[in-house]
């Protein structure tokens, strides 16, 4: 409940604009243990913002309203976006109304093999560079080493100059019908939240909120922290993402 009202309260000092995500403790399994599940039923009964009780295996809950109520009533409530690419957990996501956020790693060709997915939303993650040139986008990635067992970057990445950029993203977009893109920078993936700015697939775009969380539906947010690409150049990729790239959606 605690979590709820926290929940809310963002949602009203950002007008309505606030998401949250949820991944269960073994999140690369995709399974969905019983608890987590029952934690998910109860926030969104409770953000609904009507009085409601619970008794479950591992809540019990007497009659309660959650105060503040969150600015979106009586729906939709504040999305919870479940990080769920396949498996059981994809499966609650869909048939529960959540929309659904996907890791960098799924391909575009696996998102296409699950088209009801986004049934309710799909924000897309990926590795992004963005250089002066696609050469010099390329040598970028080729110093990039993946971990064991990890994945073909030149599968799951958006590299090259402006100009590529945009037509990957442009059909990434498109293929997968997303709402939302949310750029890495940093290929090691420890850096969150610097910037970020809305760009609809439908072809709208304009500043958007800064930090994970606040951005509207259909945003595109931008992240980087330094790691396997040098900061100086993770830096640089994400200035030509936010004005070289994103102005051509809108």
């Amino acid at each position: 409940m605690r979590l709820a009202e926290e929940i809310a309260a963002l949602d009203i000092m950002s007008g309505g604009r606030f998401h949250w995500s949820a991944a269960p403790p073994d999140a690369e399994s995709n399974a969905l243990p019983g608890p987590f599940r029952e934690q998910l039923t109860v926030l969104a009964r409770a953000l609904s913002g009507e009085r409601f009780s619970h008794a479950g295996a591992s809540f019990q809950i007497p009659e309660v309203q959650c105060l503040p109520a969150p600015e979106r009533q009586p729906h939709p409530r504040p999305a919870i976006w479940l990080d769920a690419p396949d498996g059981d957990l994809a499966r609650f996501a869909v048939a529960n109304g959540h929309p659904v956020v996907v890791g960098p790693t799924t391909t575009l060709r696996e998102i296409e093999q699950a088209p009801d997915l986004g049934r309710h939303g799909l924000s897309l993650v990926r590795f992004i560079h963005v250089a002066s040139r696609d050469a010099q986008a390329r040598g970028a990635i080729r110093a990039v080493e993946s971990p064991p067992g990890g994945p073909d970057l030149a599968r799951v990445a958006i590299v090259g100059d402006a100009v590529r950029c945009r037509e990957r993203i442009a059909e990434l977009l498109e293929r997968t019908g997303a709402d939302t893109l949310i750029a890495w920078h940093d290929f090691a993936t420890q850096g969150f939240a610097t910037q970020g700015f809305a760009a609809r697939s439908a072809g709208t775009a304009g500043l958007g909120a800064a930090g994970l969380g606040a951005r509207a539906p259909g945003s595109l947010g931008s992240e980087t922290d330094g790691g396997a690409i040098p900061r100086a150049a993770a830096a640089a990729s994400q200035r030509r993402l936010v004005e070289d790239v994103a102005p051509a959606f809108g």
